[in-house]
């Protein structure tokens, strides 16, 4: 029953890709000018990417997903230091002992430490802060320690909060493999609400929001996005999670506003740095921040969320 659940799920995601794929290139043979449809097609085959990846690393069990997290997030860690102010000399110091921590995380979850999981890294990032003072022997750069320090806490803490939905809180979940669901249905609405935001918005959208970070995003993409996930994570989610709807919706509405602060801060953070992307690592789609910006952001309310609503009797 488990492996078919997933299996549909999977399936489910894969038939509504080929149609997106399918409706996209029609539309964009008879439109090859529009820039819309251009950008439709970018997130259709950002989707599929994903969906390849992630689908292969859950059919392959548990330990393949956390080692897919795993080297997420030390590409992501490399794409952050590269873009700081810090030489080379400093960059590789500093993501070996960022990447030391990180190693130390996963194992907190493969050995089911659920308390060093949850405050190793912010512990340890707080030890950056007068680590980086020395490395760079001048108080002035306190700023970019303070850069450090976020990067660690968002990009290898917040990261690992999706491989804990199946590691921690065996408790919480009704038969094997359910876990692997919720990171299904984590992913794939953190990815449908960067979708909804963007149609709302060039259908709808006249005001902009914040012009001075995101000159893209409106009014009305924002308030698209936080309805439609909303609606579509309390009908869905409950398929197979087994809450109420209800609490489906509460689960939809902290990914829908917590994918949009992803989105926009690191967009903030490119505006400061001057940059289009983090990398090029991934043709046409920018860095692998680029790619999951807001999902780095979903993923610790998400798995708080999640495990307060499957403690409720």
């Amino acid at each position: 029953m488990v492996l078919s659940t997933l299996h549909y799920s999977l399936l489910a995601v894969v038939a509504i890709l080929t149609f997106a794929t399918v409706v996209a290139s029609i539309l964009g043979q008879m439109n090859p000018e529009n820039k819309t449809l251009k950008n439709v097609m970018i997130i259709v085959r950002s989707w599929w990417l994903i969906v390849i990846v992630i689908g292969t690393a859950m059919a392959l069990g548990k330990y393949a997903l956390l080692a897919l997290f795993f080297s997420i997030s030390l590409l992501v860690l490399n794409e952050y230091l590269k873009r700081s102010l810090y030489g080379n000399g400093r960059r590789r110091l500093l993501f070996f002992i960022l990447a030391s921590t990180l190693v130390l995380q996963y194992v907190a979850l493969v050995e089911k430490w659920d308390e060093l999981f949850l405050f190793l890294i912010p512990i340890a990032a707080l030890s950056v802060i007068p680590l980086v003072i020395i490395l760079t022997h001048s108080i002035s750069n306190l700023p970019l320690a303070f850069g450090v320090v976020v990067g660690l806490m968002l990009l290898n803490y917040y990261l690992s909060h999706i491989p804990a939905l199946v590691f921690t809180q065996k408790i919480l979940w009704d038969y094997d493999g359910q876990s692997m669901l919720a990171v299904l249905i984590l992913i794939f609405f953190t990815e449908c609400n960067d979708v909804f935001q963007f149609l709302s918005g060039k259908l709808f959208g006249r005001r902009k929001i914040v012009p001075h970070v995101s000159p893209n995003k409106t009014e009305m993409g924002f308030i698209g996005g936080i309805l439609c996930t909303t609606i579509a994570t309390a009908f869905g989610a409950p398929l197979i999670l087994d809450i109420t709807k209800m609490q489906g919706a509460s689960l939809g509405l902290a990914i829908a506003i917590f994918g949009i602060l992803g989105d926009l801060f690191f967009s903030a953070v490119k505006r400061h740095l001057q940059i289009k992307d983090f990398s090029q690592a991934l043709p046409g789609h920018g860095g692998f921040i680029d790619r999951i910006d807001s999902l780095i952001f979903t993923a610790p309310i998400y798995f708080h969320l999640l495990t307060y609503i499957k403690r409720i009797p």
